[in-house]
């Protein structure tokens, strides 16, 4: 006679409840198949695959024994490039060997996590075929040395990527000029988020992707000639969300008018800077730079005091009401943060002397999920800082991180 369980006997809600609690693979691992009830309870759990964190066990049996029999079902997936190092010879061969359209036909969704550039080169190739994949997610990609790496993900799948993104732990690609003067353009691509070196690469990151509506770039160099650069670069028409994130270099309002210059129809922007011009925190000033069809902007600028002393007062009153301003001073240290609110950014950056000018409530950093404290700091100026930030995940401290900002 057939034993049936206590927690078979559960109603599904209280199943999938229990499920909230546990990873993917030890759900496919402890429940695919014990009976078709079950296997109808977490039928979504089929559709998004990631096998982190798991047991080599549940990953080796999950991987040869379940991925197979759902891998018409499976809409996201994630592979992890240090795979390669603990796989068996059967499970080599079957994800590093056959083709993904075989294996995975509804896929729309593939996340490559851990991957270095070469190996990516070789994964790459697989990715041909699967007519439903749009999106490209990459996380922590390391060693990447050349402008190839980026154009192959751009081309992957026949050209029909539309959504690209890579992680801030991904390499800052480089891309060259004699590169990109023969570079066909990728028309597929309308989301992209990217790192690069400096901010001249932008003339040919422009030329690449010039149907893009949504492009968040993160820069690690500003370049002496970017001015000259920037005026050949190309009108993106298609453009509505960007998004910079630059703390290692310092910018000029100019700088960010030119960028801006070439994105008529921008209806979202994003700035995460270090600046010591203080034009670009002048309310008046920025705003004559603004293309009339914005309807949302989000800052989060640090100011540096050298060459001009800053009023509080007196910088928040020259913007507009429509543009709400709070401007977090530290004047020891020479610095001031001046942002909107709400400020909607996933990751940022600031200063740990500010804590007693910050705004009680957390709805101005209502998105933040992975902060950096800069600066030297007490276990008590970091809490006041932490206790507005309510959805983090990832908190990075350091007695002087000089080298994350352009000090």
């Amino acid at each position: 006679m057939e034993v049936v369980s206590i927690f078979e006997m559960l109603p599904d809600e209280m199943i999938l409840h229990v499920c909230q609690y546990l990873r993917c693979a030890e759900i496919l691992y402890s429940l695919f198949n014990l009976n078709s009830r079950l296997n109808s309870t977490i039928t979504d759990y089929w559709h998004y695959v990631d096998l982190k964190y798991a047991t080599y066990k549940q990953f080796d049996f999950v991987a040869t024994q379940i991925v197979p029999q759902i891998g018409l079902s499976i809409r996201s997936f994630v592979f992890n490039g240090q795979w390669e190092n603990i796989m068996s010879n059967k499970l080599n061969s079957t994800f590093y060997h056959l083709k993904l359209s075989l294996m995975f036909p509804q896929l729309h969704t593939l996340s490559l996590v851990n991957f270095i550039d070469g190996q990516l080169h070789l994964f790459l190739d697989k990715i041909t075929d699967l007519l439903q994949l749009v999106k490209l997610d990459i996380r922590n990609l390391k060693d990447g040395h050349a402008e190839e790496s980026l154009t192959k993900v751009l081309a992957a799948n026949n050209n029909r990527l539309k959504f690209v993104l890579f992680d801030y732990d991904s390499v800052d690609f480089n891309l060259s000029a004699t590169k990109n003067d023969k570079t066909m353009a990728y028309p597929n691509i309308e989301d992209l988020l990217v790192n690069l070196k400096t901010n001249k690469m932008l003339e040919y990151l422009f030329a690449l992707v010039p149907n893009i509506k949504r492009l968040h770039i993160d820069f690690d160099k500003l370049s002496s000639t970017s001015k000259s650069k920037l005026a050949n670069t190309s009108i993106l028409v298609h453009l509505k969300d960007f998004q910079l994130r630059s703390l290692k270099v310092l910018w000029s309002l100019d700088e960010i008018a030119y960028i801006l210059s070439k994105m008529p129809s921008l209806q979202r922007l994003a700035l995460n800077l270090c600046t010591r011009d203080a034009h670009l925190v002048d309310g008046q000033n920025f705003i004559q730079i603004l293309p009339l069809s914005l309807v949302e902007i989000n800052l989060f600028i640090i100011c540096y005091l050298i060459c001009s002393d800053i009023e509080v007062d007196t910088l928040i009153s020259t913007w507009p009401t429509h543009i709400r301003i709070t401007c977090l001073l530290d004047e020891p240290s020479g610095y001031a943060v001046i942002h909107t609110i709400p400020c909607d950014f996933l990751s940022l950056v600031i200063p740990a002397k500010i804590p007693n000018s910050m705004l009680t409530g957390s709805n101005y950093t209502r998105r933040v999920k992975d902060l950096t404290i800069f600066g030297e700091q007490s276990s008590i100026d970091i809490r006041l800082i932490v206790q507005h930030f309510h959805r983090l995940r990832t908190l990075t401290i350091g007695l002087n991180n000089k080298s994350e900002i352009g000090m």
